[in-house]
């Protein structure tokens, strides 16, 4: 049941964040497409904090199923805030048929360029999304020997400088190609730093 509800989560997820993208290029013009993307991310990580203290604190008060349940409320009602808010872009032309689509999404992954940034964007993204949420509390807790609070309070420490990093990242994708320097530049300093990061744990 949790392994189906993971997936779940995982699917709404994704649907949510590729909409947030989309709707970010329909709005933002191109030079601020980098850092209102990066403030799209901090809004999503702004969830994993309140996945460490905030629902410790929760599950502690009301139960973990409760907790759960009062997320899955306020999620619910964020996306009809969404639905009613957030105007539609006027359509230009007629709507896509499915096929079209389909025939557009065949053209990205015939790309070479994606091919080049979409294996580390994936390892990555997968890394650690694995490290924060299946790693780090086993670890706390098994060897460091921290208890429920503890754990807590050390893993919201992650989130946190995600958001400082999404910020940081951001600014900088939208004033580097003032300088002549593409973003892509900053990408594989960012994917390099992290995997030393990661080579830095192992030792």
């Amino acid at each position: 049941a949790l392994a189906a509800a993971r997936t779940l989560m995982g699917v709404g997820f994704a649907g949510s964040l590729m909409a947030a993208f989309k709707n970010n290029v329909l709005w933002w013009p191109k030079d601020r497409l980098p850092f209102a993307n990066s403030l799209m991310l901090v809004a999503g990580t702004l969830g994993a904090f309140a996945a460490t203290t905030p629902m410790a604190a929760l599950s502690a008060a009301y139960g973990w199923r409760a907790a759960f349940a009062i997320l899955a409320a306020l999620t619910l009602i964020a996306a009809l805030y969404v639905h009613v808010a957030v105007p539609e872009r006027p359509a230009q032309g007629k709507p896509e048929r499915l096929a079209a689509q389909v025939e557009g999404l065949l053209t990205i992954f015939k790309d070479r360029f994606f091919w080049r940034i979409a294996p580390a964007a994936v390892a990555v993204q997968a890394v650690q999304l694995a490290y924060l949420s299946l790693w780090a509390a086993p670890w706390l807790r098994g060897i460091s020997g921290l208890d429920r609070a503890g754990v807590a309070s050390h893993l919201q420490v992650i989130p946190l400088s995600m958001i400082a990093g999404y910020l940081f990242t951001g600014a900088l994708a939208a004033r580097l190609p003032q300088l002549g320097i593409p973003p892509l530049a900053l990408v594989t300093v960012a994917v390099a730093l992290f995997v030393l990061n990661g080579a830095l744990l192992l030792v």
